[in-house]
């Protein structure tokens, strides 16, 4: 049988892609050493191919597109969040001031030390709200937060701070310590993830 160009055009992608068994290795080459100007032609048509196979592929533009989609989505949810929160927390010190009903359904702070809680962490989500920090800092910054607060309650529980006031019990300290360390291990991982 007789091997005719069209044979060995078709066999040419998977010659040049090196997929070939060594016996159609073997007969391509040896059709292009019978015909010097079809191997010209069929190699100069290759090197396209090659240009395409060495290409980013276009699937990795894509993919970054929906990434950005993603972070823009996550960020506009967490706005409105820190939003929700930043308002229910400056308010909620006020609640004795509307409904004494209410304020003692939900239990409102009646003390000072307990509204100025409340609002150190409503300056602290109006902070996240206005300065939309990236994910990563906003678990930072939480990690921070809770930590400084969880050691304020240490401090209260041995006396050395807020002295007057009835010393903070261990579950509470042990609930805050797990909490800071549930988001400091949420900023340590988006740090792994973001160098790999």
């Amino acid at each position: 049988m007789k091997v005719t160009r069209d044979v060995v055009t078709d066999l040419l992608p998977l010659y040049f892609s090196g997929e070939v068994s060594e016996d159609t290795r073997h007969l391509v080459e040896g059709f292009f050493r019978e015909n010097p100007d079809f191997e010209r032609v069929a190699r100069a048509a290759a090197k396209p191919l090659e240009g395409l196979r060495n290409a980013a592929p276009a699937a990795s533009e894509a993919e970054k597109e929906k990434r950005e989609m993603q972070r823009i989505g996550w960020e506009l949810r967490s706005r409105r969040g820190w939003l929700v929160l930043a308002v229910f927390t400056t308010l909620y010190p006020f609640l004795p001031l509307v409904s004494g009903q209410l304020d003692a359904w939900l239990g409102a702070p009646h003390t000072w030390g307990g509204r100025i809680t409340f609002w150190s962490i409503a300056a602290f989500l109006w902070l996240l709200y206005i300065i939309r920090p990236a994910r990563r800092n906003v678990t930072l910054a939480w990690a921070i937060f809770i930590s400084a607060g969880e050691i304020t309650l240490i401090l209260n529980r041995l006396g050395v701070v807020l002295r007057k006031t009835v010393p903070t019990s261990n579950p509470i300290i042990f609930a805050a310590g797990l909490l800071a360390a549930m988001w400091w291990f949420l900023y340590f991982r988006s740090r792994m993830a973001a160098q790999r």
